[in-house]
């Protein structure tokens, strides 16, 4: 691997060359933490890399140019009808797993946590810290958690 490093390097003179950001020849052992340290601590680049940062991402007319190019492209029926729809039971970090909740007066409810969050008008993000154990009761809803013997116990 360093060898080939070695040999693109001098092949396609990446340090001298305005067409990469080398400042040293690759080697193929990639970023070491030593390197990043004097890379740092050199005059100048540390204010470098701010100023660019302030004349790029951070203002007002790159904002505007990215919420101009999200508007034009959800604009297009073409994108928005070939999008796959991740909502719900759709998105890949769903989680089918049923879960059993019971309020301050009884009523149970088992099933998924987005399908609990609907049901009842709750908050997706307040399920989970409720599943999670963040919280113990939300809106008067506790999650029954399950014993080894399958018995159901309040948390």
């Amino acid at each position: 691997m360093i060898h080939w490093g070695n040999y693109y390097s001098s092949l396609w003179n990446i340090v001298k060359s305005d067409e990469w950001a080398n400042l040293k020849p690759e080697e193929g052992n990639g970023n070491t933490t030593a390197w990043t340290k004097e890379l740092w601590n050199r005059s100048g680049f540390r204010e470098k890399i701010v100023e660019a940062r302030k004349t790029s991402y951070t203002t007002e007319q790159y904002r505007q140019q990215q919420r101009n190019n999200s508007k034009r492209l959800w604009a297009n029926p073409e994108f928005r009808n070939n999008r796959p729809d991740q909502n719900g039971a759709n998105n890949p970090n769903y989680d089918p797993t049923p879960y059993t909740f019971i309020d301050k007066n009884g009523i149970t409810f088992t099933g998924s946590k987005l399908e609990f969050s609907k049901q009842y008008n709750l908050r997706t993000k307040a399920v989970r810290h409720l599943v999670k154990g963040d919280v113990q009761i939300h809106k008067g809803w506790k999650i029954v958690k399950k014993n080894i013997d399958g018995h159901g116990q309040c948390s």
